[in-house]
């Protein structure tokens, strides 16, 4: 009768469409101090109820139940003891393409199981999941969020859509999915449809049930899962693989600042994706890439790299600083003049002057007040020609540096002194009053001093101004006749300083006593 029983069982399926896919859920096993027989039961009466979700009828899936596993189980063997090779035997026997089955166990004071679904015919694990609770109800609830991703890995490509029912129905229930994604800022795309979340994390509104979520960003791998949506809101967490190697880019330099001039050529463009390539990391697809270093400075550089997924591959090499000849000469007042060249401010020589020196060298000629920049834009490997017309500058900066600082001194003194000045005034002033009718005229006639003082101040300026344009615009015969008439320009600078400081000061000293008295 047990034989007639199994091959009644047996042709049923036989007579299934012959497409149909045949998963079986197995009996829950656990030690008898960990569940009782009605909670394994019960626990596998989810796992198949949560197996008809992922996997309906009408996607072409037969779930067998309780009894079909029972009658084709090996003689002498319970539906609760089977585990190990006997459910990818029991799954052969029964024409089951996919079997699962759970395992709870304790660790510590909490339940914990262990759920693995095989494909049969090749004895393929096809997934798995784990889950941990302080007691059983909490370990339903963790079984139900974890059971229908694993279920629906037997869909494989078969997957075409969320199912529907025809004629009118009701709405479907919204749920909020949240999905987050690392890394972030991928772009989402639900039952194969571009979705409004164009950058992870983001929250996309959906109909209740059973959705493809994919998700991409530039040089990750696609991914994609298959998930029963329900309840108010949800969050779908997806860890992107990459698809990219990194090429880190650390060449060496004799000057840190000017690595901010260096352009980064990759396959003939500066950037990819909108993103510029530079010094430091760059990620890259997988495959041979032509590089190319260059720079103001420095020689430019070209090599190719290979690039494999994960994989870091350094260029670490220093650069090699650019250089090109330079044929300088000097001239003043149309005469040529042999003076000093300075080189990155070292002395290399005398003009007439011939050398090779890097591209961007800091060139200078003359000393002292005669020490001039030379404005050249020298080639690599090639010679340019300079004429350098020497002229005097007005003050060398070691002479401005030291008039700045004298100047400043001068104007903390006085501003001190009218500080001093005003302090005495109001010890010294008498109480009826009688120093404010002396002291009145006092500080008028400073101040008009002060004012006449600036005046004359003013005038000297323009007396430089015209003794500058003289020395600018004269064709001297020697540079004594150079030398006398800048003279002219440093004595009327001076008495200018002179009746500025001078007039200023009074002015100053004469609006205090006004205002004190």
């Amino acid at each position: 009768m047990r034989y007639l029983e199994k091959v009644l069982v047996l042709v049923a399926f036989l007579m299934a469409p012959v497409l149909a896919t045949h998963v079986a859920v197995l009996e829950t096993i656990a030690g008898k101090d960990v569940l009782s027989l009605e909670e394994k039961q019960y626990l596998t009466d989810v796992l198949r109820s949560e197996a008809v979700k992922a996997l309906p009828a009408e996607m072409n899936f037969t779930i067998m139940t309780r009894d079909n596993i029972q009658m084709m189980l090996p003689p002498g063997k319970g539906i609760e003891d089977c585990e190990g090779s006997c459910l990818v035997e029991t799954g052969k026997n029964i024409a089951a393409d996919y079997i699962a089955q759970g395992r709870v166990g304790r660790f510590g004071a909490s339940l914990t199981i262990t759920v693995e679904l095989y494909e049969t015919a090749g004895n393929k694990l096809m997934g798995s999941f784990t889950a941990k609770s302080n007691d059983i109800e909490q370990l339903e609830i963790e079984i139900r969020a974890k059971a229908k991703p694993l279920f629906a890995k037997a869909r494989g490509n078969t997957y075409s859509g969320p199912s529907f029912a025809t004629g009118i129905a009701s709405a479907p229930k919204s749920v909020a999915l949240k999905i987050q994604t690392v890394p972030m800022g991928a772009s989402v795309a639900i039952d194969g449809r571009p979705s409004k979340c164009m950058s992870t994390p983001c929250t996309v509104n959906i109909a209740e049930g059973e959705h493809r979520v994919l998700v991409a960003a530039d040089d990750y791998k696609d991914k994609d899962t298959v998930m029963y949506v329900e309840g108010e809101e949800m969050t779908l967490k997806m860890d992107l693989d990459p698809n990219f190697g990194q090429l880190n880019l650390v060449p060496g330099f004799n000057d840190n600042d000017t690595t901010k001039k260096l352009v980064v050529t990759i396959d003939g463009r500066t950037s990819r994706n909108d993103v510029a390539f530079k010094k430091g990391f760059n990620n890259l697809p997988a495959g041979v890439h032509a590089v190319e270093l260059s720079h103001p400075c420095y020689e430019p550089v070209k090599f190719n790299v290979g690039i494999s997924i994960g994989k870091t591959e350094k260029f670490d090499q220093p650069l090699k600083l650019a250089k090109g000849w330079i044929s300088l000469k000097t001239q003043m007042n149309g005469a040529d003049m042999k003076v000093p060249v300075w080189i990155d401010g070292q002395k290399a020589g005398e003009t007439p002057y011939q050398a090779e020196i890097p591209l961007c060298s800091k060139v200078e000629v003359g000393e002292g007040a005669l020490r001039n920049d030379v404005e050249v834009e020298l080639k690599l490997n090639a010679n340019v020609e300079v004429v350098h017309q020497l002229h005097r500058v007005e003050k060398t900066p070691d002479e401005m540096e030291k008039q700045l600082q004298e100047e400043k001194a001068a104007n903390d003194a006085a501003a001190k002194k009218q500080a001093q000045a005003s302090e005495a005034a109001k010890d010294a002033a008498p109480k009826d009053g009688t120093a404010g009718k002396i002291m009145k005229p006092v500080s008028i006639a400073l101040m008009v001093l002060g004012a006449a003082g600036l005046g004359v101040g003013v005038y000297e300026n323009f007396v430089v101004t015209d003794e500058r344009d003289t020395y600018d615009k004269a064709n001297f015969k020697n540079q004594a006749e150079a030398d006398d008439q800048w003279d002219k320009v440093k004595s009327a600078g001076t008495l200018r300083n002179v009746f500025y400081g001078v007039g200023g000061a009074l002015l100053g000293v004469g609006a205090v006593l006004f205002f004190v008295f």
